[in-house]
């Protein structure tokens, strides 16, 4: 998406319900932070063309097999209740959990 404007940045902002803005917010800081160390993960760089690709794997995986995401948002709320989960530091192309 090269080429896109600051002012149509906003205006897309500012189409935005008023409770998606401390989502907008945490996304630009995230951004910022990335910026700024220099760690910038390479699926932030990835064309529309690789985005796309990627949907379609997805898709067909979903497909094949319908209730997957279900079952694997079963068991990472599962995860999330027993304690079980942490947060991630992106690393290059790896994610990695944090201490």
């Amino acid at each position: 998406m090269s080429g896109v404007t600051y002012e149509q940045v906003i205006e897309r902002v500012k189409a935005l319900p008023l409770d998606k803005l401390p989502s907008v917010y945490d996304f630009v800081g995230y951004l910022a932070a990335q910026t700024e160390s220099g760690a910038v993960p390479p699926w932030l760089n990835a064309s529309e063309a690789q985005m796309r690709a990627e949907d379609e794997v997805w898709d067909a995986i979903l497909a094949a097999d319908p209730d997957k995401l279900r079952r694997l948002a079963e068991r990472a709320a599962e995860a999330y209740r027993a304690g079980q989960t942490s947060g991630i530091n992106s690393d290059g192309d790896e994610l990695t959990p944090t201490e």
